[in-house]
């Protein structure tokens, strides 16, 4: 319900793939050794959600817009 209520007031979502840096932070953060599935992102007003699919469901959610590299 919480991701729900988050994602609903985002307003409408714009889903699309990652593009190069948004993939480098998704891979910095999966506490896995590949990525299987589809990875799509579905962009709010405030935020990014990473969605990872598997077999046609979810298999893994992320908001990492806030995460920054050092450089």
């Amino acid at each position: 319900m919480a991701l729900a209520d988050f994602l609903s007031s985002q307003g409408a979502l714009k889903i699309r793939e990652p593009n190069e840096e948004e993939f480098m932070k998704y891979w910095a953060v999966i506490p896995f050794d590949e990525i299987t599935g589809p990875l799509l992102v579905a962009e709010g007003k405030d935020a990014s959600i990473f969605c990872q699919l598997r077999k046609g469901k979810v298999f893994w959610i992320d908001e990492v817009k806030r995460m920054h590299f050092k450089k």
